[in-house]
């Protein structure tokens, strides 16, 4: 057979996978298919790969992604709020029982009931503060060696 008549067949044969082909064509490409192996191997080839292209769409995120992600976000950290939140609540009078608890062993171990007492403020350090407000002088490491 000719190369001529296998190109027509094969464009019969591509068209006919589009759309509906005229009777004498379709007569002729039934005959191709019922005789030659390799037309028929070449049909099914192509019906393979029109079956893979309609099953393979665009992957897409859908209208509005961008937003929708967005206000996930935001609910996440309303979320995140709410739990830090509710855990506060519910150890809020455990949390103030102790520091009632501190204050008192402040209060009853001080020789005196004052404010600084009471903080646990040592007057040394506050008249100290008071003496050195004229020189306004930070040395991080005589600091440090000195509270130790």
């Amino acid at each position: 057979m000719s190369s001529m008549a296998k190109k027509s067949i094969e464009d019969i044969l591509i068209e006919s996978l589009d759309q509906p082909v005229h009777e004498g064509e379709k007569q002729q490409l039934d005959q191709r298919l019922a005789l030659d192996k390799d037309v028929r191997k070449q049909h099914d080839q192509y019906l393979k790969i029109r079956e893979m292209m309609r099953r393979k769409r665009e992957t897409s995120f859908g209208p509005y992604f961008s937003v929708r992600v967005a206000t996930r976000i935001q609910n996440m950290r309303k979320e995140i709020d709410h739990q830090i939140l509710f855990f506060f609540k519910k150890y809020q009078l455990a949390a103030l029982g102790i520091l009632i608890a501190i204050v008192a062993v402040n209060i009853i171990s001080a020789k005196d009931i004052s404010v600084q007492s009471v903080l646990g403020i040592d007057e040394k350090n506050i008249n100290n503060v008071v003496n050195d407000a004229d020189s306004i002088t930070f040395d991080f490491y005589k600091t440090l060696n000195e509270q130790l």
